[in-house]
Order: C-alpha cells, then structure tokens, then sequence
C-alpha cells in the first residue's frame, strides 16, 4: 500500500495538540497545578465555585500549552517535515520517503499506530511519529485498512 500526501501546519498541529492530550505527566501536571490554584476556593466559597475554577484553571492551562505550541512549531526549522510525503507498507518495513530523506523502520521498530482527528500517527518512538492526514486516505475504509495492516505486520514481527 502507497499513500502520497503533502504534510501542512494545520495537520502539524493537530498531531501535536492530540498527542500532548494524551500524555499522562502533561495531564498530571495541569491536573496539579489545578488542584493546587482551586484547593483554597473549595474551601471557603464552597464546591460549586471550586469546581468552576477548576475548569477555568485547566482551560486557561492547556489553551497557554496550546499558544506555546503554535509559536514552537512555527519555526522555519520545520521544512523538511512540512513537505511531500510518501508512505509505503511493504512486506519488511514501513517506509518513508520526502525530498530531504528516505526511512526504513521494520516492523519490529513500530512503536504503535493511533488515530486522532484528523490525523494518523506512526510512532517509531515513544515521541516520534510519522504524521499521515487523513486526506492521504481515499476513504474512512482506505484509513481502517491501512491502520489494521501496519497492526497485523507489528503483531506478527
């Protein structure tokens, strides 16, 4: 299976946006710090106004992560990853070719695959992946097949 495709900001973003969600000590951090601001509240202006200020504390904490996204990733030093891509599964590897490089990662080092809105990710690495929008995809089934054949070579590697 091949898949060409040209990698954008937008998409750029999305996977980071999504995958910085996931993350477990980002959450636990924001989650923390949360805590830590509204403890007093609950206290003395009761539960309800704690829990408001919870949620305001964890929005105004992830839409500052997200702005600070943004102004990292729209460094120039992103040309190489903000180009053509194409992708191909082959029976001994998953590779990746753009104009400034060519990757062979074997089965065995796929880390796993996840879909996110908008995006599919190949992690080669617990922080790095291969960022696939979903327009590289001709159809929502094209996508499932394509995410169940890189799960069907990793599983048997």
């Amino acid at each position: 299976m091949k898949l060409e495709y040209s990698l954008k900001f937008k998409d750029y973003f999305l996977y980071n946006m999504w995958h910085q969600l996931q993350s477990i000590p980002n959450q636990l951090l924001y989650i923390s710090v949360t805590l830590f601001i509204s403890y007093s509240q609950f206290a003395e202006k009761g539960v309800l106004v704690g829990i408001i200020l919870l949620i305001v504390v964890y929005v105004v904490l992830w839409s500052g992560q997200q702005v600070l996204n943004l102004l990292l990733l729209a460094s120039s030093k992103n040309k190489p990853l903000l180009t053509a891509h194409e992708i191909e599964i082959r029976e001994e590897a998953f590779v990746e070719s753009t104009k400034y490089n060519k990757s062979f990662h074997y089965w065995p080092g796929i880390v796993k695959i996840s879909s996110f809105p908008g995006v599919v990710a190949v992690y080669i690495s617990a922080h790095a992946a291969h960022i696939i929008p979903n327009r590289a995809f001709e159809s929502k089934d094209h996508k499932l097949k394509f995410i169940e054949e890189i799960k069907a070579k990793t599983a048997s590697a």
